[in-house]
């Protein structure tokens, strides 16, 4: 008897083992099927997954790119707008003096321009304290102002137009001289001293050939 009940707790013991070891196999195999569609999962994402984090990474090079040009930007900006003012005032000029029949359409231009102008200089009055600011509020503004100078650049495009069917405006005054004006203004003194160093060498050398002819 002693025996037999010694038989039966091990065969008990044994299925017991059996039953566990068992169940930790189910376990591994469902680890394992989990962990093999999750990976089919990413693989399949892959592409979307590197495009949306290429995406996003764009987004972050194009908003540093926006907060570093901050003063770039502002400077640009405020020439154009000047210009464009003082564009829109040799127009209005001209348009009295010769009493042109285009008031309607000048008018149109005028509110568009008069429009441009408030939202440019509530974002130029910005700038002083902005770029002092976190990149992303730089960022911010810097975006705007390249907004609001592509808006004065349509405005002067729209204004050269008026400008030839009125004749040209030969009284136009150029605004003020600012910062980007007097760094232009070096790009072209430079310029042309270029331009006459080369026409003296080019006018040294047909000298020389001419003479080198006779």
């Amino acid at each position: 008897m002693l025996i037999s009940s010694q038989l039966i707790s091990c065969e008990a013991s044994r299925d017991s083992q059996i039953q566990k070891d068992s169940h930790f196999s189910h376990q591994v195999l469902q680890m394992t099927t989990l962990v093999v569609e999750i990976i089919a999962v990413a693989i399949a994402f892959a592409p979307l997954f590197y495009q949306v984090g290429k995406d996003a990474l764009k987004s972050v090079k194009k908003e540093a790119s926006y907060s570093k040009n901050l003063k770039q930007n502002y400077e640009a900006l405020q020439w154009e707008l000047n210009f464009l003012l003082d564009f829109k005032s040799g127009i209005e000029r001209t348009i009295r003096r010769r009493r042109e029949n285009y008031g309607e359409i000048y008018n149109r231009w005028s509110i568009h321009v008069h429009e441009v102008e408030e939202k440019a200089k509530s974002c130029l009055e910005k700038y002083e304290h902005i770029r002092k600011c976190y990149a992303v509020r730089r960022s911010k503004l810097s975006r705007k102002m390249v907004s609001l100078y592509m808006k004065v650049i349509e405005l002067k495009g729209e204004g050269n137009d008026l400008a030839r069917l009125l004749g040209g405006i030969p009284d136009l005054r150029l605004p003020p001289c600012n910062e980007l004006q007097q760094s232009n203004r070096g790009w072209i003194l430079l310029l042309k001293i270029i331009i006459s160093t080369a026409s003296a060498i080019v006018g040294a050398i047909l000298v020389m050939r001419a003479l080198s002819k006779n």
